[in-house]
């Protein structure tokens, strides 16, 4: 069978589009089980949907939706699909938890909830007429207009997924600026996360269980992009990179064993970090971490299930600074509950911690997540009826309303406030002069935009200026707010 892959874009641009990893992975399975398959990845192809629908001629168009913010642009790609007689599927973290919504639109026909490798492989061979879709495990599926959800997949060992094949996109369109690098890309090398936290989707779409791929999948696949594109460096973007020290030590000797001489970026757990595995690592081409610390709260810590030792991660963000690791150190204001006071401790706490970088965000109602659950539960929430309910809901964001007890004015000039500090600082990056790194990065995300050109490019260009408008009038705007706070431009440790 045909089978077109689209990736929906989410006109929401804060960093470069990355490598669509899923529907690489999902369709070098097709293509090994005999399928024809193209991807359309809309964050970086222009050109209409319909147009390419008529084209390609698939038999099954299949959505990868990762966020809401992609939904509106993922159901116009269903309905020029539909309106062609043509089934279609979806798959992605956000449709596997709320798949009746998805299949409530009228305008999908089914939804692969987990791993999409198995289903959607099952899914063509029902559709074939070999089987039937009601034996087709982690289907969710339309059964005479009613939502049928089949009996969820047990989640498979990723050593049963192949190599992914590159060849369905163009690397250099994701190619990611980072100094001393210019060419970074998007790797994986495990799936889910053994973590609990409470705001978020992890817990319920993988069920605290973390799988590793086999580290010679991913060494094959460095060392096929720089053989054939060139890259001098990468990210794992996987939720968790590793659960323990044992694996990490895995994945560096065979980094080191390959000879790539690849730099390296990654999310970790600072709990999971002490200074023997951090130089192990350096070795190894590490040069970014990024660490979730979320609270400089004690009790938060422990309400949202995150369980970091406060003096523990201080400690850690100052050992990578001595060693020549970049880091980034994420925190989440205007959890349910937060009074000014826990704000207040929660920026002493990072204003103290030696991060090269200090995001803020806001935080959003997740769909499944245990906080979610509470507040719905509560009162103070009311389960959004549809997708576009979830959409309206602002998830880990700049621009949200809070359901903390602080203004909503007030979280997002602080959220805005380290956004904006982020661009205005100048850094040292893997031993080299960075000047305001993230400038450059973000005027060359808005070249490569307006290279591609197409109406769908100018609107993602102009709605990106208008968010960046937005941000600086919440950043500069409201000085009041910032010394109530303690917030200054070029403080010591601010990046």
């Amino acid at each position: 069978m045909r089978v077109l892959l689209v990736n929906a874009v989410s006109y929401y641009v804060k960093q470069k589009a990355a490598v669509p990893l899923g529907l690489l992975s999902l369709a070098t399975v097709l293509k090994q089980n005999g399928h024809t398959v193209e991807v359309f990845d809309r964050a970086v192809c222009s050109g209409s949907a319909a147009r390419r629908i008529s084209r390609f001629k698939p038999d099954m168009v299949g959505i990868s939706s990762l966020g809401i913010k992609s939904f509106p642009d993922g159901m116009k790609v269903s309905k020029a699909a539909k309106s062609r007689g043509i089934p279609v599927v979806w798959g992605g973290h956000i449709p596997s938890l709320i798949p009746d919504l998805v299949l409530g639109s009228g305008l999908v026909d089914y939804v692969a909830v987990g791993d999409g490798e198995p289903v959607l492989t099952a899914l063509l061979d029902a559709l074939a007429g070999k089987t039937s879709l009601r034996g087709i495990a982690g289907l969710a599926w339309l059964d005479n207009g009613a939502v049928t959800v089949n009996p969820p997949a047990e989640p498979r060992s990723l050593a049963e997924y192949p190599v992914i094949d590159f060849g369905f996109v163009r690397p250099q369109d994701y190619f990611v600026r980072n100094p001393p690098c210019r060419r970074m890309l998007h790797v994986y090398s495990s799936r889910g996360c053994t973590g609990r936290c409470a705001y978020c989707y992890s817990p319920a779409h993988c069920s605290g269980r973390w799988r590793p791929r086999p580290v010679g999948c991913v060494i094959a696949e460095l060392k096929n992009l720089k053989d054939n594109f060139g890259i001098d460096g990468f990210y794992f973007v996987d939720d968790l990179f590793a659960p323990g020290a044992a694996r990490v030590r895995e994945v560096c000797a065979a980094l080191a064993a390959s000879g790539l001489d690849l730099l390296w970026s990654c999310d970790m757990r600072t709990d999971l970090c002490d200074e023997a595995l951090l130089r192990e690592m350096y070795a190894a081409g590490c040069r970014w971490i990024f660490f979730g610390v979320e609270s400089g709260s004690p009790e938060r810590q422990q309400s949202v299930g995150k369980h970091l030792d406060i003096p523990a991660i201080e400690e850690v963000l100052r050992l990578c600074r001595s060693i020549g690791i970049w880091t980034t150190a994420s925190f989440v204001i205007g959890f349910p509950g937060e009074d000014e006071r826990e704000l207040k401790q929660t920026l002493a706490f990072v204003d103290k911690l030696s991060a090269d970088v200090k995001l803020a965000a806001l935080y959003g109602p997740m769909p499944g997540s245990e906080m979610t659950e509470q507040l719905v539960a509560s009162g103070r929430l009311e389960r959004p009826a549809g997708w576009r309910g979830w959409r309206d809901l602002a998830v880990i964001d700049t621009l949200g309303e809070g359901f903390s007890k602080v203004p909503s004015r007030e979280l997002k000039v602080i959220a805005n406030y380290f956004f904006l500090s982020i661009f205005l600082a100048k850094k040292e990056s893997a031993g080299r002069r960075a000047s305001r790194v993230w400038v450059k990065r973000v005027a060359a995300i808005g070249a490569d935009i307006a290279r591609r050109g197409g109406w769908r490019n100018i609107l993602l260009l102009l709605l990106s200026v208008w968010e960046f408008t937005q941000i600086v009038w919440y950043a500069l705007m409201f000085p009041g707010i910032r010394k109530k706070y303690g917030l200054r431009f070029f403080a010591k440790n601010q990046a």
